[in-house]
Order: structure tokens, then C-alpha cells, then sequence
């Protein structure tokens, strides 16, 4: 029964950090794509694409978590 609530608790806990974490993403896009590339995580070209589909693919995640 105790692994029950943990694991209940663990998903709400995980859902809610995708969930405000691609909101906050959403609400600077331009900033992300920046990030990507001043981090050079991948090559220029592609941090337009991944800036626009990381925020929605987190969103996704948090919402299939409830």
C-alpha cells in the first residue's frame, strides 16, 4: 500500500515539473533556441525545430503522466 502512494505522489510530482517546464519554455522560444546554441547542444539549424517541439513534447509527457 505504501509503494502505491509513493508512486502516486512520484507522477503527480514528475507531472507537474513537465508541465510548468514546457509552459516556461513556451513563453520564451526565441530564448530557448538561443540556449541551444549558445550551449552548442546540437548544430545551429536545428535549434529552431527542437526550440518549437521540446516545449510540446514536455507538455505531452506531463499531461500522459496524469
Amino acid at each position: 500500500m505504501g509503494m502505491t502512494y509513493f508512486c502516486t505522489i512520484s507522477m503527480l510530482f514528475l507531472s507537474y515539473l513537465f508541465v510548468t517546464a514546457g509552459y516556461k519554455k513556451f513563453s520564451d522560444l526565441e530564448g530557448l533556441r538561443h540556449t541551444i546554441v549558445d550551449y552548442r547542444v546540437l548544430p545551429g539549424p536545428w535549434a529552431g525545430p527542437v526550440a518549437r517541439l521540446l516545449p510540446a513534447m514536455e507538455l505531452v509527457a506531463g499531461v500522459a503522466l496524469l
